[in-house]
């Protein structure tokens, strides 16, 4: 009887302990990151997470430090919108990978170099890790497999915009930029614009065994990467891609209309623009116009450019906590990058509905009051 008293006592104490976790497990709940090489241009950045990010629609950020700079930052709206910086390609990948997402580094530099930060939204835990110049300077095994041809492949193979061979190459807005591709042994077959979805540039249109695209007279719109692909007597292929530079001043695009009105949601100012610049701008100054209130922390605005486009800007503003004294109202955010500056001005109209249920909201306020 005392045996099975035990047994019994024993068993209790064990259902009714608190579950206890090992530190492999406690490892897992915690956001981690890391950094490899992708290719022989870029680098991935990946953040693990121990939630479903997904699942239950948690906001996150990836910011590079010490410049403090917002690499990607995610949130929820009525579906998920993500700002990316330029030099980084970020799609959103949680749907697919419940644990983990992706950032490419693109022609990994010496700017990229820094320590990356993993942060969700709402926890205190945060992943960090850090690229170097010395991982940068590593480079991949090459994937095409070794012949007499290929032992020297980064030698022979070069695609240089304007006489400049490098990853990246500026040039002044309006001014040519000569395309070309050469190799000593291979063929090149094609040059390609990246930047405006893959578009096929030059083919087989070879003069003494170069491959040249002339731009007449580039915009700032034409910043992004090209490439150039190479193929041999054996069926074997290879690539550069090199990314042209064209800085602008901020500029609004298309028919944007000089007073826009802002969309409220919960209370808040939302407008949203698109506009061409690089490098991407930043808020100088905002303004209530024909007014002295200060506006300062009224007002949030993101610009982030497209993956692919890093001269195409879309900026995100929101006025905090509209009311019925804004109706009306004109407001002006000056955006500015080290080329020039952009003035843009907006204005605040409240429908019948949105002024009904600010009367209503005031009427609860008083009654509650007396």
């Amino acid at each position: 009887m005392a045996i099975i008293q035990l047994l019994l006592l024993t068993a209790f104490v064990m259902t009714n302990l608190p579950e206890s976790k090992s530190l492999p497990q406690a490892a897992k709940e915690k956001t981690t990151c890391g950094i490899r090489r992708l290719d022989a241009f870029d680098m991935l950045l990946t953040c693990y997470f121990h939630v479903n990010i997904s699942a239950l629609q948690k906001a996150f950020d990836v910011y590079k430090q010490p410049d403090i700079r917002v690499v990607v930052s995610c949130d929820w709206f009525q579906e998920i919108f993500c700002s990316v910086a330029p030099g980084y390609k970020y799609e959103y990948d949680i749907d697919v990978y419940h644990d983990h997402t992706n950032v490419r580094i693109l022609n990994a530099n010496t700017e990229h170099v820094g320590m990356y930060t993993c942060k969700v939204m709402g926890e205190r835990d945060r992943g960090i890790c850090s690229l170097t110049e010395e991982q940068i300077s590593q480079t991949l095994p090459s994937v095409i497999p070794y012949t007499g041809q290929t032992s020297r492949i980064n030698n022979v193979h070069r695609f240089m915009l304007n006489g400049v061979y490098n990853r990246t190459v500026s040039a002044s807005e309006n001014s040519p930029v000569d395309m070309e591709c050469q190799s000593d042994t291979w063929t090149p077959t094609r040059i390609i614009s990246v930047v405006d979805g893959d578009r096929l540039l030059a083919s087989n249109e070879m003069q003494n065994g170069r491959l040249r695209y002339i731009i007449n007279k580039t915009r700032c719109e034409d910043t992004g990467d090209y490439r150039c692909e190479f193929a041999n007597t054996t069926g074997l292929f290879y690539s550069v891609t090199v990314r042209l530079l064209v800085p602008c001043s901020p500029r609004l695009k298309g028919d944007e209309g000089h007073f826009p009105f802002v969309v409220i949601i919960d209370n808040d100012g939302h407008l949203s623009l698109n506009m061409t610049a690089y490098p991407t701008p930043y808020v100088k100054a905002y303004y209530k116009l024909n007014s002295n209130e200060p506006i300062q922390d009224r007002i949030q605005t993101t610009c982030a450019a497209e993956s692919d486009k890093p001269a195409s800007i879309i900026c995100n503003i929101t006025v905090i906590s509209v009311t019925n004294a804004d109706d009306g109202a004109q407001f002006m955010v000056l955006f500015s990058n080290n080329i020039g500056e952009l003035p843009f001005s907006f204005r605040i109209r409240l429908n019948d509905i949105v002024k009904s249920e600010y009367t209503m909201k005031l009427q609860v306020q008083l009654k509650s009051w007396f």
